[in-house]
């Protein structure tokens, strides 16, 4: 299951574990193993802590993307989902205040250079997790050798290695087709939040209007994305976010025992 944030939501974590088995149950037909994916989960230690709580012996897959390159994605996500209004340089000059107000939402969508702080993240992790229980694999190698990557993952977490899945590529994140729906799904008024909370929240269940959600998004997204102009600001948040973790991906060569030269330029 895709970006349920259970483990990072208080209001979700607060419904307990039956909350996840509703979630997953229609989906579950006896498989050796679960997953939940989440851009978020490594970054909030309370979810960590969560999970150490109630899965211990939880097997973890990190994939670790240039974190120059992930944040200007992250950004024009952000961008397309209306969940960010500034020039990527100003957004980034701004991280530290977003941080410290602290509200979820901003968090996990709006700390573009912040999530990309690998060796910290990782480190925090391990005070939970042995080493041997998160698996790391490089966006690089998923685009290079994605079957090699599945396996290797396969065999981490104990299922058949051998099985080879249909391979597709999802939530690119493409060009606003209809931008009053995708205003309508992401707007923070007053209205939309009385009407999910008491209205859409009591009725409709979690899983069936996050699918929904998706498929609202994919009908509002074009999957072909415009030939990007070259922007200036582009250059400058670039350098911004590379001097803002240099040291960050140095301690993770040396963590990793890996080179990671191509992140440097």
């Amino acid at each position: 299951m895709k970006d349920t944030p259970f483990f990072i939501d208080d209001e979700l974590f607060e419904k307990g574990t039956k909350f996840l088995d509703r979630i997953y149950r229609d989906e579950y037909s006896g498989q050796p193993a679960v997953l939940n994916g989440s851009a978020n989960i490594i970054y909030f230690e309370k979810a960590i802590q969560r999970i150490a709580s109630l899965n211990p012996d939880a097997k973890l897959i990190l994939v670790l993307r240039n974190p120059v390159e992930r944040a200007i994605s992250a950004y024009n996500f952000a961008v397309k989902r209306n969940m960010e209004q500034e020039i990527l340089h100003k957004a980034i000059s701004l991280e530290e205040s977003r941080i410290r107000e602290g509200d979820l939402r901003t968090l996990s969508n709006n700390t573009y250079v912040d999530h990309g702080r690998y060796f910290t993240q990782i480190t925090r992790l391990r005070k939970y997790f042995p080493a041997e229980s998160a698996h790391i694999v490089f966006y690089e190698e998923i685009k290079n050798d994605p079957l090699a990557v599945v396996r290797d993952a396969y065999e981490f977490i104990g299922v058949d290695p051998d099985f080879e899945p249909e391979l597709k590529q999802l939530n690119k994140t493409g060009e606003v087709r209809f931008p009053w729906i995708r205003n309508a799904l992401y707007s923070q008024s007053g209205i939309k939040k009385a009407l999910v909370r008491y209205i859409i929240d009591p009725l409709v269940p979690y899983n069936l209007k996050y699918k929904l959600k998706i498929f609202f998004l994919n009908l509002v997204t074009s999957q072909k994305s415009k030939k990007r102009v070259a922007n200036p600001d582009d250059n400058k948040a670039r350098e911004l976010i590379r001097e803002a973790l240099s040291e960050e991906i140095e301690q993770l060569e040396e963590l990793l025992g890996t080179d990671l030269k191509s992140w440097k330029s």
